[in-house]
C-alpha cells in the first residue's frame, strides 16, 4: 500500500496557479495512440502491475474476496479512489496530476491477472494437501 501511495499520489508539488485539471474519459485513447505511434509506455505496465497484488493477495487475507467479482469491485473501487484523489489534488494545489480512465481499466486488469495468479496457486496447492503451509492457514481450499 505504501507503494501505491508513493507511486500515484507522490512527491506533491504545490504550485501558485493550479494547472487547469486534466480528465480523460475516454477508454483506451492514450493506449491506442501511443500504439498507432509506435511507442508503448512504462506507465501502462506499471498501471497495469500497481494493483496486480491486491489481486493477489485480498483472497489470501479476506475470505470474502475470494470471490471474482468482489475482487473486482475492490480493485475497481482502489483504483477510481486513486484517481479521483489525483483530481482533486490538481484542482486544488495544482499537483499536474491526471484523471485517466486508462489508469483505472489497466489497475483492475492487473488485479483480476493477480486474482487468477491466487486461484493458480491454490490449485497447485491442493496437490500437496500434507504440506505445512496448508495445515498452518486457511488459504480457501
Amino acid at each position: 500500500m505504501i507503494h501505491v501511495i508513493k507511486f500515484t499520489l507522490l512527491p506533491i508539488m504545490f504550485t501558485p496557479f493550479p494547472f487547469p485539471a486534466s480528465v480523460q474519459l475516454i477508454p483506451f485513447y492514450f493506449v491506442f495512440d501511443s500504439i498507432e505511434s509506435g511507442y508503448i509506455g512504462s506507465a501502462y505496465w506499471q498501471n497495469f502491475i500497481l494493483l496486480f497484488p491486491l489481486g493477489v493477495f485480498s483472497p489470501l487475507l479476506f475470505r470474502r474476496l475470494r470471490n471474482l467479482k468482489l475482487t473486482i469491485l475492490t480493485a475497481f473501487f482502489v483504483s477510481t479512489s486513486i484517481e479521483t484523489i489525483q483530481l482533486i489534488m490538481s484542482l486544488t494545489i495544482g499537483s499536474n496530476r491526471t484523471f485517466n480512465v486508462d489508469d483505472i481499466i489497466l489497475n483492475t486488469s492487473g488485479a483480476i491477472i493477480g486474482y487468477f495468479i491466487y486461484k493458480i496457486l491454490i490449485i497447485t496447492l491442493r496437490k500437496f494437501k500434507n504440506s505445512y503451509l496448508l495445515n498452518k492457514f486457511d488459504f480457501g481450499l
